[in-house]
């Protein structure tokens, strides 16, 4: 559209809107408006031209009418020449003028006069309108380009021979046209005597002798020979035309023109907009931008000047093609209320190495939809996954710290996690959280806590009310994917609560059970239980029998409570001790999938964690950090687990002793 149009556009509508200005306080004149306009006829591009070629333009304005402040367009000014400057068409000017016709009064058409131009040369063209006050010049409009034939003489009789061009469409008396219509014939027939055929004219008048031109294509070859599709704002409805059509050789040897065929324009009723959209660009990624991840930002911008009155921007729609006409749909948005000028594709919708397409366009409250901004075009990056099945990441236990002791009884129990190297890694949604204590009556445990929490939030707060003071928890997480639903459960680790407020709780006076000083019934007498037991002996309050079954039990490590069948006696794990080659740890159990070993100083502190995919393991009795340990007494706990993944060994703590 001509660059004036906005202010013609602006001003037009608020003269129909007829706003009313107080004389007394304003006192200015509106600059009259000019309309657009577009060069009907030669077409862009035309070619093979006569050397005195017309030159046609044809105006019209968006609403159909002309406003009040219209001005007179008294004089046109046209300008031939052989070249061009200027970086867009509001800074464009001729080179090379061959022809300028000062201030005709030739106003829509005007004949090149003979003399002027050259045979096969390229020319460019452009007009303005003039009302006699040079202040108010419509500036020069588009520029157009045509190229003269290269034989502009008349061509010396030939021996070929044209056969009769039938099969016009639209034929004679067609009524209901579009305004953009396809003009068509039959191919002509081929022979050994017929010529060939290597470009046509195609021209549309308001007349049957074709003195009011009204398009005029020039002679243009392939994919126009047999067909046209005459180009939006040549045609106006309700009008009757006349087109006619010929053909010419290489040799400018041309064939006489078809019959005249006439047909109407349907009628239009024009609807005005309730508002103006701006043009969309499309933005980013640039066009043809390469190596984009999977998972790109599109965005776009408006263009140009807002008409008044401007649409207000409810919803925007983006398209993703994998081909430019966007008949092979990759992505639709559909109408997005959040993504108006920015959108983040999601996962899943684009491929590696792959050239796609995109575009946009604007949605108002009222449902008025603007154009699709000009397709652009984008590649993604080629990347290599490995094959195979996707793998876990690896879950690290930052808090509670594994065996930590004195624990909140409402501790937040955070994670790590990290993703595998090299590898495609499994996705998940949710985590599950478990918290669990052993059955103080026997073998087994009791879930204390266990929760899915959507999302990967890496921590979660233990409530108030679910743990108790003074007691061994086990607790671990799994990662699950619910589409799917698979998941990953991973090892558990222990933490000890503190003892609860107003002290530690002692077991009553007189007990005459060990049972009774395991008061976080884990079966096991722990160190702070055991010096419990000394207390009370000391007081007189527990008997030596007692108190000496303490001591072995503590030593031991031995379980309290019941043995149970689910319970793998210590016979199950055979320690033995090979000089300069550490300790070795089996089991004859049948079905033994692999084992895990904990040695624990005297302290209580993990010095070592071990495991292995058989049914025996070693250690080279060296801590975590490579160093021998110290000769003294060290507690080991081995865990044996069945193939089908189940713990079947209690993994009980036992005494061990190093002497070198």
């Amino acid at each position: 559209m001509h660059r004036r149009m906005t202010v013609c556009l602006i001003a037009g509508l608020w003269l129909l809107a007829g706003i009313a200005w107080n004389a007394n306080l304003f006192s200015f004149s509106l600059p009259c408006l000019w309309p657009d306009a577009a060069s009907v006829s030669p077409i862009e591009g035309a070619s093979n031209l006569s050397l005195t070629p017309n030159l046609k333009v044809e105006e019209h304005w968006p609403l159909g009418i002309a406003p009040p402040n219209a001005c007179s367009h008294n004089k046109t000014q046209w300008e031939v020449g052989t070249g061009t400057q200027g970086s867009t068409a509001f800074d464009m000017q001729l080179t090379g003028i061959t022809y300028d016709s000062g201030d005709s009064a030739s106003l829509d058409l005007i004949a090149v006069p003979s003399g002027r131009l050259g045979a096969g040369q390229l020319y460019y063209w452009r007009y303005q309108f003039k009302d006699g006050n040079s202040a108010d010049d419509s500036g020069w409009y588009d520029v157009s380009s045509f190229r003269t034939s290269s034989s502009p003489s008349s061509p010396s009789p030939s021996s070929c021979l044209w056969p009769y061009i039938t099969g016009q469409s639209p034929a004679s008396g067609t009524t209901g046209v579009s305004l953009t219509p396809t003009l068509s014939i039959n191919a002509p027939a081929s022979g050994g005597s017929a010529c060939t055929h290597e470009s046509s004219q195609w021209q549309i008048a308001k007349d049957s002798s074709f003195s009011n031109l009204v398009y005029d294509s020039g002679f243009v070859g392939a994919p126009s020979l047999n067909s046209i599709t005459i180009p939006q704002g040549m045609l106006v409805s309700s009008t009757t035309y006349w087109w006619r059509m010929r053909e010419q050789t290489t040799g400018a040897i041309s064939s006489s023109w078809a019959a005249n065929q006439s047909f109407t324009t349907q009628l239009l009723i024009v609807a005005i907009p309730l508002c103006f959209w701006p043009s969309i660009t499309n933005n980013s990624p640039a066009d043809g931008a390469g190596d984009l991840s999977l998972t790109p930002t599109l965005s776009v911008t408006t263009t140009g000047l807002v008409r008044v009155p401007a649409c207000s921007h409810a919803k925007s729609q983006w398209q993703i093609a994998s081909d430019a006409s966007f008949n092979s749909m990759v992505y639709d948005s559909g109408e997005s209320v959040s993504d108006l000028t920015s959108i983040t594709l999601p996962s899943g919708q684009l491929a590696a190495g792959t050239l796609y397409y995109w575009r946009a366009r604007f949605i108002a409250d009222n449902d008025q939809i603007s154009d699709w901004s000009a397709t652009t075009s984008f590649s993604t990056a080629l990347t290599i996954v490995p094959p195979g099945p996707c793998h876990w990441p690896v879950v690290h236990y930052a808090t509670p710290a594994p065996d930590a002791t004195n624990v909140s009884l409402t501790p937040m129990l955070q994670i790590s996690v990290t993703a595998p190297t090299l590898l495609p890694a499994c996705e998940y949604d949710s985590i599950v959280w478990l918290v669990a204590v052993r059955n103080p009556s026997g073998p087994g445990i009791t879930n204390v806590l266990n929760e899915t929490v959507a999302g990967v939030a890496l921590s979660k707060i233990i409530p108030a009310g679910l743990l108790h003071a003074s007691t061994r928890y086990a607790w671990a997480v799994s990662l699950r994917k619910s589409s799917d639903n698979t998941s990953h459960q991973y090892d558990p680790v222990a933490f000890t609560t503190g003892a609860a407020e107003g002290g530690t709780t002692q077991p009553p006076t007189g007990s005459q059970s060990l049972t009774s000083f395991d008061t976080n019934h884990d079966c096991i007498l722990e160190d702070t239980e055991f010096f419990a037991v000394i207390d009370l002996w000391i007081a007189n309050q527990v008997e030596n029998a007692l108190f000496f079954q303490a001591v072995d039990a503590w030593i031991g490590q031995t379980r309290l409570c019941p043995a149970a069948s689910s319970v793998v006696p210590s016979s199950a794990v055979r320690v033995e001790m090979s000089a300069g080659q550490g300790i070795a740890f089996s089991s004859h159990l049948q079905s033994v999938a692999a084992m895990s070993l904990d040695i624990i100083d005297p302290a209580g502190r993990i010095i070592v964690s071990e495991s292995a995919q058989a049914n025996h393991l070693r250690w080279n009795l060296t801590s975590r950090d490579g160093l021998r340990v110290a000769n003294g007494v060290y507690y080991y706990r081995v865990r044996i687990f069945a193939w089908t993944g189940q713990l079947v060994s209690t993994g009980a703590l036992r005494p061990l002793m190093i002497l070198r």
